[in-house]
């Protein structure tokens, strides 16, 4: 597995920048956490433009939704990302604060299970 590092701007990062390196060097998974404790979060434009990107290269969508369901004075958070996947590509993981239970989501959840 490799790491890389792009731009990011106040609602996530540069989209184009990470299309980019994915003309270059191409990925099997892209790990993301689109919510962040502090409040900022993805827009729904970038959300959309990831599960584009993982249909149109082929690539498995992690999303680390952990902090979805915290709320934050004055934020209104945005859809999770796994809302927005008809093909497929999102692997949605989540988990229920204080019981070390981590739940995971996926279209293909039976195929993932194998």
């Amino acid at each position: 597995m490799q790491n890389f590092k792009i731009k990011v701007e106040d609602d996530g990062p540069v989209i184009d920048e990470l299309e980019r390196l994915l003309k270059i060097q191409g990925e099997d998974i892209l790990y993301t956490i689109p919510t962040y404790p502090t409040g900022r979060t993805l827009s729904v434009e970038k959300r959309k433009r990831l599960v584009d990107l993982s249909v149109k290269y082929g690539f498995l969508l992690v999303a680390d939704e952990v902090y979805q369901l915290q709320s934050v004075p004055h934020v209104t958070r945005p859809p999770p990302i796994f809302t927005f996947d008809e093909h497929d590509t999102v692997l949605a993981l989540g988990d229920f604060p204080k019981n070390k239970i981590v739940h995971c989501l996926a279209h293909r959840s039976s195929e993932l299970a194998s």
